[in-house]
């Protein structure tokens, strides 16, 4: 066997995960009584494991003493047939808690296909050490009438204590990770609380030390850090600085990890400021969830500076979400992207002279400014009036009115044969209580008993005929007013004279109920209808005129 550590990347290009319900093969050929004569050939399989790759490189490592320790224990078991495969089923530097490992989706896969018979194990963790992972391989083993076998716990599943043994060992294995898990969080809750840094993308100003897991400052990105902050309380407006920032060729954070990896820098957006301004690591502090410890490193900002910065921050979240409460309703929210960016829009409103002025803006240009996108912003009026004034063209086509008609009849044909079935339902349901009922009238009352069954009975038939009164009045309710090509052309007109009165949030149900998608792209406009939601349209509107008619009154 080769000490060569495993290529992950190579090995999970080759692999996929087994299908764990796959299978339609039956155990029972596995579990036969044995004819007399030589043992069956049982085919052995060694799966090996190891959560780091430190070691690997070795001549005999791990993943060979364990495969070695299977093979051995294959062997004592020759006089039963049991041979090891050569296939070699090797997880080197990969966790049991994850059932992502290129050897073991090989194993499984071969299990699929009828390869395997047995897979031996050094320990049960080997395999895995989580106990909803396990029962998950374990199912595919007993789908396919494969054993499993740990040397050095000395059982196997082919009898009930090895299986209550196995889910006793690896509770216990599954009890160890999480205790670990834990162990680490209070680790890092301990450290912060002493002011250390814990590990993570460095933020930027700072550089790792590369003897002790500590932040020392970087003097060239402090600068910028320092500028950030400064004109943040200049401007008052995170996407300006960012934009000044991207404009001098400044970049965020860049930085290599200890296994080489770049990470290079990425141009800045108002976000990576807002997380700039907000993290006290740069006045020498250390946050844990809500609570700010001291922190072992230099600070780059002065506290004079923060505190003003913090307040600052605090007073323009007030403003914007006063700012987002006076808003007229948006009609076209959720439904309207960018064309050019493939991204959402969102309504923005500037005050000029005493006047509000609503737009659309693509959420890149309102994360990196409206350079960052060619169609940026455009007026919210315009937009919303084109898309109703479409609404009321397509509506006038009588192709439009013969759709919603067909659409809207098969609904009220679904619904007209569901309730006739509920209707026969209940009849029968009557018929059946009646029957029982003459049954207990014609047999002896004298019985305690039958007399609280007759009760219980006619009870039942009391709400059974109530429940079929209702379901025969909607359902020749619905027969008398079924939907005409008429109907839904009157309808769909009514849209026009109904629409100016219909309050904000109303002409907004309508919308969503109706469009589907509205892109604004660089030439205009294309809107998609939602065809499916058309025929609601019909109730929508007797509704809001109902709705209406009664305010009026």
């Amino acid at each position: 066997m080769s000490g060569k550590p495993v290529d992950k990347r190579t090995a999970s290009s080759n692999t996929s995960v087994a299908t764990l319900g796959r299978s339609s093969k039956s155990t029972s050929s596995k579990t036969s009584i044995r004819p007399p004569g030589p043992a069956p050939k049982v085919r052995c399989a060694v799966y090996t494991r190891k959560s780091t790759e430190e070691g690997l490189e070795q001549e005999f490592n791990s993943l060979d003493a364990q495969r070695e320790a299977g093979t051995s224990y294959i062997a004592s078991q020759k006089h039963e047939g049991w041979y090891c495969l050569d296939q070699l089923y090797d997880d080197g530097g990969f966790s049991g808690g994850t059932m992502d490992r290129p050897g073991l989706e090989q194993l499984l896969r071969d299990i699929e296909n009828n390869r395997i018979d047995c897979v031996v194990v050094y320990k049960v963790d080997r395999l895995s050490r989580s106990l909803l992972d396990f029962s998950k391989i374990m199912d595919v083993f007993d789908r396919n009438g494969v054993s499993f076998v740990s040397v050095t716990q000395m059982f196997n599943t082919s009898t009930s204590m090895g299986r209550l043994v196995l889910n006793v060992l690896l509770s216990f294995a599954q009890f160890e990770r999480e205790i670990i898990g834990e162990r680490i969080r209070d680790k890092i809750a301990s450290s912060k609380q002493k002011g250390q840094y814990t590990g993570g993308t460095p933020p930027l100003g700072y550089n790792v030390h590369p003897e002790k897991t500590q932040l020392i400052v970087n003097p060239d990105e402090a600068i910028t850090v320092q500028t950030i902050f400064t004109r943040y309380c200049d401007t008052s407006s995170p996407l300006r600085v960012a934009l000044e920032l991207n404009a001098a060729g400044i970049t965020t954070k860049r930085w290599v990890t200890k296994g080489g990896i770049l990470h290079t820098g990425r141009p800045w957006d108002r976000g990576h400021i807002y997380r700039i301004l907000h993290n006290p690591v740069y006045v020498g502090r250390v946050k844990h969830r809500e609570n700010i410890y001291p922190g072992e490193h230099e600070a780059i900002i002065e506290v004079d500076l923060w505190d003003r910065v913090v307040a600052m921050l605090k007073e323009n979240a007030l403003h914007e979400e006063a700012q987002k409460r006076s808003l007229v309703p948006s009609l076209l929210k959720g439904i309207i992207s960018c064309g050019y960016c493939n991204r959402s829009m969102c309504m923005i409103s500037t005050t000029k002279d005493g006047a509000r002025f609503r737009y659309y803006k693509c959420i890149k240009a309102v994360k990196s400014g409206c350079q960052a996108c060619s169609v940026g912003a455009v007026p919210a009026g315009d937009i919303e009036g084109a898309v109703i004034a479409q609404l009321r063209a397509v509506f006038k086509s009588p192709e439009i009115v013969a759709k919603t008609f067909r659409s809207t009849r098969v609904i009220e044909t679904s619904e007209i044969t569901r309730l006739e079935s509920e209707k026969a339902c209940l009849e029968r349901g009557m018929k059946r209580l009646q029957d029982s009922a003459a049954k207990l009238i014609n047999g002896d009352l004298s019985s305690n008993a039958t007399s609280t069954e007759v009760l219980r009975i006619n009870s039942e038939f009391i709400q059974t005929q109530r429940r079929l009164q209702d379901t025969s009045e909607e359902l020749s309710e619905m027969l008398l007013e079924m939907t005409t090509e008429q109907n839904v052309a009157k309808a769909l007109s009514d849209l026009h004279p109904i629409w100016d009165e219909l309050y904000p949030s109303e002409q907004h149900r309508i919308i969503q109920l109706l469009i589907e998608q509205v892109t604004i792209k660089l030439g205009g406009m294309e809107i998609r209808m939602r065809t499916e939601g058309v025929h609601s349209l019909i109730s929508e509107l007797q509704e809001t005129v109902d709705a209406k008619t009664e305010r009026s009154r």
